[in-house]
């Protein structure tokens, strides 16, 4: 079994709301001298600050569906709902043998921001299977992204939404069809509840706003010499993770996506993993960092992948 060798280096000190630019590497083999470029900010909220805050919720009623795909024997699906936004997952009930469920039920989030909000709302429909030997699993029916400054302009309407493939969702591209209803809504906070919201805020109003800007030098795992590259960020030991897109066939890609990491506590590490995408299979680990976040300072740590590792 191959190993992975760690190199640490020490805490740097960060200014709260200063922008860093660094180069990190997720190799040091002659395989593998891969690195990914960042830029990233802590942002403190301050309770004092005189930036507009959000003081409002994000309600989304999950109404109905109609002309889904057809996943089970007999001609049917049975359909469920998964919502996703700033990494809370809330889903629907399953509604059995139809294409054209109904579901009536609303789901709501705490919009605590400061300034403009560019969160996205992640709608993904599927079909629920329980397997006799192999417990539950999940067939994907289509999906939609809405961001949430784009909902406003749509607010207290209910709205048809046709589903589309996304490769963040589902490996293997197929043709969807069907479509959801949905219907956004900005509730106002009571007063009681934004001052608990702001109380926690000032206490640990942290946030890590990170762009991956681009990789260079990435290992080449398909043939012809190159890779389908992307990067994953997991916080803590969070089960959700974001991703940044694919780039095909690029071993010094370009990414430039930004995203926006709540940090529940200030002792906090964010793992950042490049992986090459395979359509058929698990995806290649193309090599990882480690950031440890320890009250205003960050720690670095590195893994070093040599082949397939364990740790």
């Amino acid at each position: 079994i191959l190993t992975a060798q760690m190199a640490t280096r020490s805490l740097v000190q960060l200014v709260p709301n200063q922008e860093y630019m660094q180069w990190y590497k997720i190799g040091e083999s002659a395989a593998n001298k891969g690195q990914i470029h960042l830029r990233y900010k802590l942002v403190v909220e301050d309770g004092g600050s005189d930036a507009p805050y959000e003081q409002r919720k994000l309600r989304v009623c999950v109404m109905r569906a109609e002309n889904l795909l057809a996943k089970d024997k007999g001609g049917t699906s049975d359909p469920f709902v998964q919502l996703g936004l700033r990494g809370l997952t809330q889903k629907t009930q399953v509604k059995t043998k139809t294409l054209a469920p109904e579901w009536n039920e609303s789901f709501t989030w705490d919009l605590h921001s400061s300034g403009s909000d560019d969160s996205v709302v992640e709608v993904i429909v599927y079909d629920h299977d329980k397997g006799a030997f192999y417990g539950s699993s999940a067939e994907y029916l289509g999906s939609v992204s809405l961001s949430v400054s784009s909902l406003e302009a749509h607010a207290g309407n209910e709205r048809w939404y046709p589903l589309i493939f996304d490769a963040k969702h589902h490996k293997k591209e197929e043709l969807i069809t069907g479509a959801i209803l949905l219907k956004f809504d900005f509730v106002e906070m009571t007063q009681e509840e934004v001052a608990a919201m702001q109380t926690k805020e000032m206490k640990d109003g942290h946030r890590l706003q990170l762009t991956v800007l681009a990789g260079k030098n990435l290992m080449a795992a398909d043939r012809g010499g190159t890779s389908d590259p992307y990067v994953r960020l997991r916080l803590g030991d969070s089960k959700e993770a974001l991703k940044t897109k694919v780039i095909k066939k690029n071993l010094n890609p370009e990414w430039n996506e930004t995203f926006d990491l709540k940090l529940e506590r200030l002792h906090e590490s964010l793992t950042i993993e490049c992986f090459d995408y395979d359509l058929m299979g698990s995806d290649d680990s193309l090599g990882k960092s480690r950031i440890r976040l320890k009250g205003c300072k960050m720690s670095f740590e590195l893994f070093v992948h040599y082949g397939i590792c364990t740790f």
